[in-house]
């Protein structure tokens, strides 16, 4: 006789059985080796196999013709589905990367320069050994400054201003006026995210935040297509001044393609910058 499972659940039915992922799998691996560890000489029972059957299609019972056809049906396919589940196991039990927060930084840089282990620092985290040692070594194991907004830069608040403004139809100039601040930036703000039919304010401040960390890769490094243009002008003797201006007389729409001379200066004589 086949020994099976004690409270044996259909795999099919797990949502409605009320199971987790784990449970199903446990359920499923118990049962069917319960059944390939059988004797192969122990015979097996029609009923045992229209069981069998019908646990796999996931309906309680069923009629067959050839027990042992049955059981070496079933075998074959709980070998394949022990498989799959094992991958669904290991899938289930990969942990979900979660971010340092700030005063979890500040305590693992505090710890470090204490001078204690990346092992008591992750354990008094709890976090695991390779997450502080990724966050460490990130920077040559030096802290970086912690990073903070200018006075001088539009803050969250003037930019849901100006989102309000231009959904009142409001003029550049009247937001600039209510805001104090120059037309000309809050005419840059508002084309740089999108337009007006596109602005919005809490996008535009976390770009804004993105951009301005430092250092970033320099223009002409990270853009081709544009290095090749400008190499091609400079072995044909043009000034910087002269390939800038006809970068944007080339593509006056298309900022991408554009680039500043003193940019072009900085890639050629700055070799700290990598372009």
């Amino acid at each position: 006789m086949v020994e099976r499972a004690r409270n044996p659940v259909p795999f099919t039915r797990a949502s409605s059985a009320g199971l987790t992922g784990k449970r199903v799998i446990g359920c499923l691996r118990s049962e069917a080796t319960s059944f390939m560890t059988t004797s192969p000489a122990t015979p097996v029972q029609p009923s045992n196999a229209a069981y069998l059957k019908g646990r796999v299609a996931g309906c309680p019972g069923g009629s067959l013709r050839g027990a042992g056809q049955a059981a070496r049906w079933f075998k074959q396919s709980m070998q394949h589905a022990i498989f799959l589940l094992t991958k669904m196991e290991c899938c289930m039990s990969k942990r979900i990367c979660v971010p340092f927060s700030q005063e979890t930084r500040n305590d693992i840089w505090t710890r470090y320069k204490q001078g204690q282990p990346h092992r008591d620092i992750a354990k008094a985290v709890g976090r695991g050994r390779s997450s502080v040692n990724a966050l460490l070594q990130v920077n040559g194991g030096i802290q970086p400054r912690e990073r903070y907004r200018s006075t001088t830069a539009l803050s969250l608040l003037e930019r849901e201003d100006i989102s309000r403004g231009l959904a009142a139809q409001m003029s550049i100039r009247a937001i600039a006026r209510q805001l104090d601040r120059s037309p000309s930036t809050i005419c840059r703000e508002i084309t740089r995210n999108g337009g007006s039919n596109e602005y919005r304010a809490t996008l535009a401040d976390r770009r804004a935040w993105a951009e301005a960390k430092r250092p970033k890769a320099c223009k002409l490094s990270s853009n081709s297509s544009l290095r090749d243009r400008v190499v091609e002008k400079l072995q044909m003797r043009w000034s910087p001044q002269q390939i800038a201006g006809w970068l944007k007389k080339m593509s006056p729409e298309n900022m991408l393609d554009c680039v500043s001379h003193e940019t072009i200066y900085k890639s050629l004589f700055i070799q700290a910058r990598e372009a």
